[in-house]
């Protein structure tokens, strides 16, 4: 079954990096709280571990809606 990454955003971009915000807005998120799903792929990972600190992540099948996806706890830890 096709996996797919959940991503919010929890911190804001102010006093980061150029290359932090345009990696967040490459995930489709816009602010604080902005979440979106996200196949999962290895560039995907990458993106993830650049913005760990700003952001909740958890890895759900592709069949699952945003109302089942389980949260899991802040940074970038699919393992």
């Amino acid at each position: 079954m096709e996996k797919v990454v959940w991503v919010k955003q929890i911190r804001g971009t102010q006093q980061t990096e150029p290359r932090q915000k345009g990696t967040l807005r490459a995930l489709g998120l816009r602010g604080i709280g902005t979440q979106s799903f996200i196949k999962d792929s290895r560039c995907v990972r990458g993106m993830l571990n650049v913005v760990q600190h700003m952001i909740q992540t958890d890895l759900v099948d592709a069949k699952q809606t945003e109302k089942t996806a389980k949260k899991s706890s802040k940074g970038y830890k699919l393992g």
